[in-house]
């Protein structure tokens, strides 16, 4: 910080233009940028389900807040129940041949996969002495974000959105993971990358269930699941085309999974999913003042003291 005295010596213009660009390095504007929501259970002493306490909402904020989070579920519930319907579809062969024809270079969903090993120390854990879902989150997304740039041929490319994450059981410090990234869907910028994570313990790890099996089908193999959006640009931060297609023909499997895909990114940017985001916009905006650009009283006076100076 310059002190008082050294500003007070420059000349008046140079004073002016120095305080202008004291505001301009120190004014913060909050900017929204990013959203999550998580699923938490309460676990008690023995690790089973505790009981919460109820949520009392006394404010027109948090009952709009309580009305976008009720509207969420609902969207949830139509898209897992319209995502389970899509188990049983199946392509037509027009289909089929317009999502692989589209491109002469092309890559079949087993060819984009790539999979990954991870294992852990004990900084990996959480309080419940199982892998912190941070971590694992983590790993998931990096392995996406190598299987699309493995797709695209290019090395920038950054993950825009993650969707329906699941962690289906826990893991501890014995077990090592496989991750599995395949492209499932893929448009003109984005594609959407699935991740897969089996987990087992080693045939040398004492103890414990499942030891010594990486079948995905024995029981306990699958850990967790999830989705992510990867955007492909420039290495000067544009858009970048895609300029390779998934092959889906003699694929039954790929093909299901390119539907559900489809599915969820239109529904995901329908019409009504937009509409609860006008709503979430307007929660935002009804909150304190910590996320507006009102100045604090430091930033107040100093621009009092501009204006001052200016009108000497």
């Amino acid at each position: 910080m310059v002190p008082d005295f050294a500003v007070n010596m420059l000349p008046q213009d140079e004073k002016r233009c120095f305080t202008q660009f004291v505001l301009l390095c120190i004014h913060r504007q909050w900017v929204y940028t990013h959203e999550a929501f998580a699923t938490f259970v309460s676990l008690n002493a023995e690790h089973r389900p505790a009981c919460v306490p109820e949520l009392r909402f006394s404010s027109r904020e948090e009952e709009m807040m309580r009305a976008y989070t009720m509207a969420r579920q609902r969207s949830v519930q139509v898209y897992v129940e319209e995502q389970q319907a899509l188990e049983q579809a199946a392509m037509s062969n027009d289909e089929v041949e317009a999502v692989s024809n589209r491109f002469s270079d092309k890559m079949t969903m087993e060819e984009s996969t790539i999979r990954v090993c991870k294992n852990f120390l004990p900084r990996n854990l959480n309080g419940m002495g199982s892998i912190f879902g941070g971590d694992l989150l983590e790993w998931m997304e990096k392995a996406a974000v190598m299987c699309a740039s493995k797709f695209t041929r290019n090395s920038n490319v950054v993950t825009i959105a993650m969707d329906r994450v699941f962690f289906k059981t826990a893991i501890s410090v014995a077990h090592v993971l496989e991750l599995a990234a395949r492209v499932v869907y893929c448009r003109r910028h984005t594609l959407q990358v699935e991740v897969v994570v089996h987990a087992y313990i080693p045939e040398w790890a004492a103890g414990g269930p499942g030891g010594g099996t990486r079948d995905a089908s024995s029981a306990g193999a699958f850990s967790h699941k999830g989705y992510f959006t990867v955007l492909s640009m420039t290495e000067y931060g544009h858009k970048r085309p895609i300029c390779v297609g998934l092959d889906l023909k003699r694929n039954k499997e790929a093909q299901v999974a390119y539907l559900k895909a489809d599915h969820r990114f239109r529904f995901w940017h329908s019409k009504e999913m937009k509409e609860q985001d006008a709503l979430r916009g307007a929660c935002l905006l009804s909150l304190p003042s910590f996320y507006s650009s009102t100045l604090p009283p430091w930033e107040e006076a100093l621009a009092t003291r501009s204006d001052a100076d200016s009108k000497r």
